[in-house]
């Protein structure tokens, strides 16, 4: 979802004019919005920690996909691509695994 925003973001920030015909220079800084997606991974992770009823739904999902569509519930944005590049990573109790499945496409 951010990441399809930041798309539609780049596709309306331009060198143009825009606001009453005044020339304004935008520009779309990538790192920011992955900035944005991984503070709020972070508090995700954060809050799985401390609520296990939240760790059991994470743990039974399937994708990281559908991990990312628990977070987007309750408020958190992140993409399932996102989850994936912080696999190895560590938020206080919680490590990120990327579970390898059998014939899963990579």
């Amino acid at each position: 979802m951010l990441e399809e925003r930041a798309k539609s973001l780049i596709h309306f920030l331009y060198w143009g004019k825009l606001l009453r015909g005044k020339r304004l220079d935008f520009y779309f800084d990538e790192a920011l919005f992955r900035n944005m997606a991984l503070k709020q991974l972070k508090a995700f992770l954060q809050k799985m920690q401390d609520e296990p009823s939240l760790k059991e739904k994470v743990l039974n999902s399937s994708t990281a996909d559908d991990v990312a569509q628990i977070a987007l519930s309750l408020g958190y944005e992140f993409s399932g691509d996102e989850l994936l590049r912080f696999s190895g990573k560590k938020v206080g109790r919680v490590t990120v695994q990327k579970n390898d499945v059998p014939g899963e496409y990579n």
